[in-house]
């Protein structure tokens, strides 16, 4: 397992990343996941929805964690998002 996002300090960008890594290695999922959430990047001048898309719920963010864990391709541990053979007993 291997975490694909470095963005500690922004769970917004981490779940940019992490839809990114959808985007570029499961395309059904990812197809699936815009369908459901509006915004699933941020602009490159911004690392957080509040400050992208002001009129967006604050809880967006947490909202696209949750759907890209429940495609049970990406978690979330320790801060950051994981993909990888996930061993059972840290499930």
């Amino acid at each position: 397992m291997h975490t694909i996002s470095s963005n500690h300090w922004s769970t917004d960008m981490q779940a940019c990343d992490a839809a990114a890594y959808l985007r570029l290695t499961h395309p059904v999922e990812y197809s699936a996941l815009a369908s459901e959430f509006e915004h699933v990047t941020l602009p490159g001048t911004s690392c957080w929805f509040a400050d992208a898309y002001p009129d967006l719920d604050p809880e967006y963010g947490s909202w696209l964690i949750d759907a890209i864990e429940a495609t049970g391709l990406v978690w979330w541990e320790d801060g950051e998002p994981w993909v990888g053979e996930r061993n059972e007993e840290e499930a």
